[in-house]
């Protein structure tokens, strides 16, 4: 008896987390909205893990069709943990001995923390497994499982922000984040492991964020089939098909206030100039200040991403020069610094250097 591809496959509905409305986002556009007035950072979030089993319902019956586990999420720093498993067995009606052995899991976190009253890291990780083991090829029941996690947020951002997503996965993990609005939309993914990352910079507003990672059984057939052209035996290419939907995943978000410094400040002149935190993204210049070290310094050159900009000599305690960065860019700043340290018989050069993000996106 051949098997009904347009028969209705029986699954567990997905359970929504309460409240959180975004994990039942479709992939399109988001719309950013004008924060309210001392909107809280992280208004609404939460996670949860789910296994699913799907199955032909008029040719077969099976013992559990999956579950779900979610709630709210702290946005405290706090790594939240969720687990769910599943085994069942579906059996045709027609054949007692066309039978399908599933087992799905999945463990996944996620973690979120603010900083200065604005969301600044978003991560989700996962591992997983969701596998078929037909006794009989091919199978009336057309068994798939799946393993998985979603998990998002509800955000303000009170200040221009770069948010940076990296989406990674082994083996035949599929992971995605989207967030965003019309004009800036994020997008990230990978489908069978691999790296994908988005890079945007949003302006103040209210901001909706939805990650997921997962795996399906769905590819042990093509990988039978596969196996049996190369000439495996039976057993090989059952423990093949085992194989497949497994893995590990993980969605990192990194938001960034607009010209701010990507690191601190490296170099052995570091104690005798201070480069700024930020760039003043309103006049677009950043501040370098001369620390109580400065009488040692003979000369000091700025240089922007390489380019010499300004030169200073013989600089006092608490002189601060201002430098003009390209805005639609991202910019290191380097000072070479002539000094002369007591009880040395001639100058030495310093260098200090401090990275910054752009206040603009070309």
């Amino acid at each position: 008896m051949s098997t009904n591809v347009n028969a209705p496959l029986h699954r567990r509905p997905r359970a929504v987390l309460a409240g959180l409305t975004l994990l039942a986002l479709p992939l399109a556009g988001l719309t950013a909205i004008a924060p309210a007035a001392q909107a809280a950072p992280v208004e609404d979030a939460g996670f949860g893990v789910g296994t699913d089993v799907y199955w032909d319902t008029n040719e077969c019956t099976g013992t559990d069709s999956g579950d779900f586990d979610g709630d709210d999420q702290p946005a405290n720093g706090v790594t939240v943990t969720r687990s769910q498993s599943t085994t069942s067995v579906v059996t045709s009606t027609g054949d007692a001995a066309d039978v399908t052995n599933v087992t799905a899991n999945v463990t996944g976190r996620m973690r979120m923390v603010v900083t200065a009253g604005n969301l600044s890291e978003l991560d989700l990780w996962a591992t997983g497994r969701a596998a078929t083991d037909p006794q009989k090829d091919p199978s009336e029941c057309d068994v798939d499982a799946r393993a998985s996690l979603e998990g998002g947020a509800e955000f303000t951002l009170t200040r221009p922000t770069w948010i940076t997503a990296t989406v990674t996965g082994n083996k035949q993990t599929s992971a995605m984040v989207q967030g965003g609005n019309e004009e800036t939309f994020l997008l990230a993914g990978v489908g069978s492991g691999g790296q994908g990352r988005s890079t945007q910079l949003l302006p103040a507003g209210k901001y909706e964020l939805y990650g997921s990672i997962g795996w399906t059984s769905d590819g042990n057939i093509a990988i039978l089939k596969g196996a049996a052209a190369r000439g495996a035996t039976r057993a090989e290419a059952l423990a093949a098909a085992k194989a497949m939907g497994e893995g590990t995943g993980r969605v990192h978000v990194e938001l960034r206030p607009a010209g701010s410094a990507t690191g601190k400040a490296f170099g052995s002149g570091k104690k005798y100039l201070k480069p700024g935190d930020a760039v003043n993204c309103a006049t677009g210049k950043v501040a370098a200040t001369f620390t109580k070290k400065a009488k040692q310094v003979e000369k000091a050159t700025f240089l922007v991403n390489g380019k010499k900009r300004k030169t200073v000599n013989n600089p006092k305690k608490g002189r601060t020069v201002l430098l003009p960065l390209p805005a639609t860019r991202s910019n290191t700043v380097k000072v070479k610094l002539v000094v002369d340290p007591p009880g040395r018989r001639g100058a030495v050069t310093k260098t200090v250097t401090r990275s910054y993000r752009g206040c603009g996106q070309a």
